[in-house]
């Protein structure tokens, strides 16, 4: 693909065959979505953390759809060429699988996303496919599952014991099986992650891993919600392109102060 192609979920399945590394940044507005896609960044989560780190709230399930809908869009401005996923929020998706298409629907046409994630196991295989069927390309989400941590016994670590390691695996070849072209893999050992990645097509990404990982589709770090560690030299050019950036508005400043 050309440097400038937009990214979309063949290019991310090449990558994962050919063993290359995908970036991801959670990012919630336009002047970091901006410098992100200029450094070539490839996918950008628009992630209903931005509940707490953008807005204020004390969980994630506060966020409302319309304030998800109004992030991703300043976000989808300025993604050029990144991949834009929009994170469904709490009570978006989970009514009815017609709800949730509708919902999904609105991130794709209203907002510009790309793509869409949903949160969940083999309970909301049938909503996913929904999703998948209306021709909206969409991202599962399982282990740690902040919209439903109060049922899973809080913010703590998943796929602790042979069973629930296993429930994991099942829910990791469910969801791709009904049209989940990559998945995130949140708090869980990095052998349940590793079998995860190895029976799959797609490329995962892995969040709040035991033990670093290293496996192609590596992990994500969001700016204002920083979550595992990302490509060193991606963030290494972001910061660059920052300071270059601020060194170009100071001159502009110091210009129009001396006019």
């Amino acid at each position: 693909m050309s440097t400038d192609e937009k990214i979309l979920p063949a290019h991310l399945r090449q990558r994962k065959d050919e063993g290359r590394k995908i970036t991801m940044l959670s990012i919630y507005d336009y002047a970091i979505a901006g410098l992100a896609d200029d450094v070539g960044l490839d996918t950008i989560l628009v992630g209903d953390s931005l509940a707490m780190t953008a807005l204020g709230y004390s969980n994630t399930v506060s966020v409302t759809l319309d304030e998800m809908l109004h992030h991703t869009r300043a976000v989808a401005r300025a993604a050029k060429r990144a991949m834009v996923i929009a994170d469904m929020p709490f009570m978006s998706y989970q009514v009815s699988s017609q709800e949730a298409v509708r919902s999904a629907g609105r991130f794709i046409k209203e907002a510009g996303a790309d793509a869409v994630k949903v949160e969940g196991g083999e309970a909301i295989v049938s909503t996913l496919k929904a999703i998948h069927d209306a021709g909206i390309p969409v991202v599962g989400h399982i282990g740690l599952t902040l919209q439903s941590s109060a049922q899973l016994g809080g913010k703590v670590a998943q796929g602790q014991d042979a069973a629930a390691a296993r429930r994991l695996i099942e829910d990791a070849r469910a969801l791709e099986a009904a049209g989940a072209f990559a998945l995130i893999v949140q708090s869980v050992p990095t052998e349940v992650g590793k079998a995860i990645t190895a029976q799959s097509s797609g490329p995962h990404h892995q969040l709040w891993g035991r033990r670093p990982l290293r496996w192609p589709g590596d992990r994500r770090r969001g700016p204002a919600g920083s979550h595992g560690s990302a490509h060193a030299g991606l963030f290494e050019a972001l910061r660059r392109h920052v300071r270059a950036r601020l060194r170009s508005d100071r001159a502009l400043l110091q210009r129009s102060t001396d006019i």
